[in-house]
């Protein structure tokens, strides 16, 4: 057809390869503008939101007041543990003495009769008590453990749903400006964080005040004095060795759980992407990535069992080293009399027995700041969330909104005035500029442009997705009905608008769930055959195996083709007043699938008169565009140009025209290589 030299052909005027070079600088630019922001936005992604304050007393009381009664057996179980240790203590210090003095008195008389007849029964006395202390030390730390437990485990459930409600609630800014894995991280993690404030930590806090309470009324009233100041000096001490030991063990815990959360992530990618890491040849590279993985934590967890060891062996000295102290000092005082040897039992025994308990519930307690943060990172995402119909919940940014009359009889009209708009992620790029058009009731518009000219932004405005009040330099207002959409309930305002994509979404489930996606009362089956017979979905879905009744996903694998046609029969089972199109051929491969699709968005678009229909896509991608009643072009985020589609033709200068010639010398290029290679 044509040869030369890349230079050659560019300077004829109007040689085809000059039109195919024009075609794809403009293929391009239209890809750049659509791919940059999504670059620049995952490179200013951050990771999940926290929040730079805390908890309120008021927020723990509203979280455990639910479960007030299973935290007050808790509570109750907790003094009963706290004071457990010190009683226990004072029981041991009182054996010992008991028996000290019958070997005393045993050393005058060397009656060894006497001695076991005065042993054994005191002996059977202590061996009752402390059993039965021990028992119900056992039996209250039981009642405690669950009582906390459950308690934590159903608040970190609220809080859980809570946090879900929220993040589903918020603006599509939000998901701009945060990373979505780390958002999942956060959504299942943070509620069990959170939960410890109301859990287990109450319960430590007061048994850690009963434990020091009994152990100074112990240690100085009913001990030696002296010596409860000395033991009291070093109990600091084992309170550190015990600490170091728990903390350790907390954090080795801690990070064998991120290791394995690193890994799952890891083998979920590698299997996900099975087909190219085997293209690729990447199997090995792959294992040793794992094992890099497997390998990292080794020397954090390495150096945590030193540290834990060094705690336990701390704690051992220095409870060694103050029991020696401890003798010395009281054998002092009860040879010049100041101390009795049950005295300085209670006040040795008490403290060392109270230390050990102790250590356990500080280790805990050092959660406590984290449990707080993310407690408020939750309460930060519900505040920052937008007002969903049948909640009570309103946006701190926002202010209140004024409600809208919910009257069912929606007339569909749609206008943008001055419409200036810019994404939070990139908010020196502007998407819309001055943007300005209406949508009558009951009209079919197209809204046509060449790709990345900001229409999908104008349907996620229309959807209340973003609020043009909310940043400074977006300014505007989006009208339904001649009320601004801000002003609308966005529950309301959504179940008012049905939305296919050029990628619909499909969920888990059977065919006949996802066709009933959205509606507010359960839909019969023949309903469903109904909407699924008008999107020309209705012969492929009897073919299947089960029917209306096959899931989604698995083994089944739909065709864009299938899955367009789906989410078409989705929007007709919700009849709702304005119907959004964006894009709806776009991602369908073959011609035979476009027609299918289309003749499914014929009859969708027709099949109701008094449905306000916007389709926004290529002149070229959609055969409804030429039915349309009214075309608005659209580009850099301006309307440029309006007029029906023989109208716009018409005007070979106009961006219209210009758009469906650079398309058929697209499409004549591709038949024309596909006949040379079948020639070939």
């Amino acid at each position: 057809m044509e040869q030369g030299t890349h230079v050659e052909l560019l300077q004829r005027g109007n040689s085809f390869y000059r039109r195919l070079h024009l075609i794809q600088q403009s293929t391009v630019r239209e890809q750049v503008l659509t791919e940059e922001p999504q670059r620049k936005q995952q490179q200013l992604t951050k990771s999940a939101p926290t929040s730079p304050t805390k908890l309120t007393k008021r927020d723990i009381k509203a979280l455990a007041r639910p479960e007030r009664k299973l935290l007050a057996f808790g509570l109750a179980a907790s003094v009963i543990v706290g004071l457990g240790g010190p009683l226990l203590g004072v029981l041991i210090s009182e054996m010992v003495a008991d028996m000290a003095q019958q070997h005393t008195a045993f050393l005058e008389t060397f009656d060894a009769r006497s001695l076991v007849q005065t042993l054994r029964p005191l002996a059977m006395r202590y061996g009752l008590f402390l059993s039965a202390g021990a028992a119900v030390i056992v039996v209250s730390q039981s009642i405690q453990l669950f009582c906390l437990d459950a308690a934590a485990e159903r608040v970190a459930s609220h809080l859980r749903d809570l946090h879900f409600s929220s993040l589903l609630a918020q603006p599509l800014p939000y998901f701009e400006q945060y990373n979505t894995n780390e958002l999942v991280e956060s959504l299942a993690t943070q509620a069990s964080t959170a939960s410890l404030v109301v859990g287990r930590v109450q319960g430590y806090k007061l048994q850690i005040f009963c434990t020091l309470t009994a152990t100074f009324i112990v240690a100085f009233w009913r001990g030696s004095w002296m010596l409860a100041l000395v033991l009291l000096a070093a109990l600091p001490l084992l309170l550190i060795g015990h600490t170091i030991h728990n903390l350790q063990r907390l954090k080795t815990t801690n990070t064998q759980n991120a290791t394995e959360e690193a890994v799952e992530i890891h083998v979920n990618e590698a299997l996900r992407n099975r087909r190219a890491v085997v293209i690729l040849g990447l199997e090995n590279s792959w294992c040793f990535s794992f094992d890099a993985l497997l390998q990292r934590p080794l020397q954090a967890i390495r150096r945590q069992d030193h540290l834990e060891a060094v705690g336990r062996g701390f704690g051992a000295v220095v409870t060694v080293a103050t029991c020696a102290l401890s003798c010395w000092l009281g054998g002092v005082l009860v040879h010049y009399g100041d101390a009795t040897l049950q005295e300085l039992l209670r006040s040795l025994v008490v403290v060392i027995v109270s230390a050990e308990s102790l250590g356990l519930a500080v280790a805990w307690l050092a959660r406590v700041d984290g449990a707080l943060q993310a407690g408020a990172s939750i309460f930060a995402t519900r505040d920052a969330a937008i007002v969903i119909s049948g909640s009570n919940e309103v946006s701190v940014s926002d202010g209140e909104r004024d409600p809208m009359p919910q009257s069912p009889m929606l007339r569909g009209s749609v206008a943008f005035h001055n419409v200036r708009f810019a994404h939070s992620s990139q908010p020196s790029s502007i998407v819309l500029k001055d943007l300005s058009f209406r949508v009558a009731a009951g009209q079919t518009v197209a809204l046509c442009g060449p790709r990345g000219s900001g229409m999908s932004t104008i349907f996620a405005l229309i959807e209340g997705f973003y609020d043009l009040a909310s940043k400074s330099g977006n300014s505007g207002r989006v009208m339904l009905d001649g009320v601004d959409i801000r002003t609308l309930d966005v529950s309301w305002l959504r179940a008012q608008v049905s939305f296919v994509g050029s990628e619909p979404t499909l969920f888990l489930g059977t065919i006949a769930e996802n066709i009933a996606y959205g509606m507010a009362a359960p839909p019969t089956l023949d309903m469903i055959i109904s909407a699924a017979e008008v999107a020309h979905a209705h012969a492929f879905i009897s073919r299947l195996p089960e029917g209306y009744g096959t899931r989604v996903g698995g083994k089944l694998q739909l065709t864009p083709s299938q899955r367009q046609r789906i989410a078409l029969a989705r929007t007709v089972l919700q009849d709702t007043r304005l119907l959004l199109l964006d894009e709806p051929t776009r991602s369908l491969g073959t011609e035979s699938e476009k027609i299918a699709v289309q003749q499914a968005l014929d009859t969708v678009v027709a099949q109701r008169v008094r449905r306000t229909t916007v389709i926004a896509t290529h002149p070229s991608e959609s055969a409804t565009v030429r039915n349309a009643d009214l075309i608005y072009v659209i580009q850099d985020g301006q309307v440029v140009d309006q007029g029906t589609h023989s109208e716009l033709f018409q005007n070979q200068d106009g961006v219209y025209a210009r758009l469906l010639r650079e398309s058929a010398w697209s499409a004549a290029a591709s038949s024309s290589y596909t006949a040379s290679l079948n020639t070939t």
